[in-house]
């Protein structure tokens, strides 16, 4: 039940919007999300605490790589 910021980049635009868990998971696995407002769910991956986004996890070699940026 706890709110997750949700991030999606398409080419070089990045959207961020918070919605409520629906239910737990750790770093790189894939929880639902409603969206309160709309009421909309949907699903998308965990990249960190309380930290999703939509699509794939980045991968560990590619987060050092955007660390080091």
């Amino acid at each position: 039940g706890q709110y997750v910021t949700i991030t999606l980049n398409q080419g070089g635009v990045q959207v961020k919007t918070v919605a409520r868990a629906m239910e737990s998971g750790s770093y790189g696995q894939s929880i639902k999300v409603k969206n309160e407002q709309t009421q909309d769910i949907f699903e998308v991956t965990l990249t960190g605490p309380q930290t999703a986004s939509v699509g794939p996890a980045p991968t560990p070699e590619a987060k050092l790589a955007s660390d080091r940026d």
